[in-house]
């Protein structure tokens, strides 16, 4: 024995086990597959409901989504503020503006 290796094994869910053996088989990872059924032959379940792939995209769509709500909100905001400060006068427009306190 390592001493690299772990003195025992964490207990793997055997739904997980299930799972990542149908992702492994489904993607072309055949010895993988065949290994890891090897090693769980008797913990393998039927896959019912989404796959690991299907879990993996279906978690990690809400942030996504949260970053481009956050954006738009902080857009919106911006547009807002933009709104509120008076509009800048141009040169011509303050020269103009002395040039009638002038004639006056």
């Amino acid at each position: 024995p390592t001493d690299n290796m772990p003195s025992a094994v964490p207990e793997v869910p055997a739904a997980l086990v299930a799972l990542v053996h149908d992702f492994l088989k489904t993607s072309g990872f055949n010895k993988a597959a065949k290994a890891l059924k090897k090693e769980h032959d008797e913990e393998l379940e039927e896959v019912k409901g989404e796959s690991l792939l299907e879990l993996f995209k279906s978690t990690n769509k809400a942030p996504e989504s949260s970053k481009k709500k956050r954006k738009a909100e902080e857009e919106k905001e911006d547009e807002e503020k933009e709104e509120e400060k008076p509009a800048k006068k141009s040169k011509k427009e303050k020269k103009e503006k002395k040039e009638v306190k002038v004639e006056k």
